[in-house]
């Protein structure tokens, strides 16, 4: 996913360190070609030690595990100091994800 790439440098040029990108949206939801955001971690750790923190963060964590299988697809951006991991599914697959949930 290469908005992953986009929100590493909106977040470094921008100054401004959030989920909320420059134009008041964030990328929870946002379709992409054929996939679709489900989560965001963003730091401003080194890239080495990025997921060492995420893992140590209960939140962060478990957007990178997301038990439920819900999750297809990873985009990882680096800028600077920024590191952005985008997490999502085809909208092909999250078709058919819902579709097996048992009611």
């Amino acid at each position: 996913m290469e908005l992953a790439q986009v929100r590493a440098a909106e977040i470094s040029v921008r100054g401004q360190y959030s989920h909320i990108r420059p134009d008041g949206t964030t990328t929870f939801g946002t379709v992409v070609g054929d996939y679709k955001v489900l989560r965001e971690n963003i730091t401003s750790e080194e890239p080495g030690g990025a997921v060492v923190a995420w893992s140590n963060s209960l939140g962060h964590r478990d957007a990178m595990l997301m038990r439920d299988g819900s999750l297809k697809s990873l985009g990882v951006g680096v800028y600077d100091h920024y590191v952005v991991q985008l997490f999502g599914i085809s909208l092909d697959e999250q078709a058919a994800f819902l579709r097996n949930i048992k009611p």
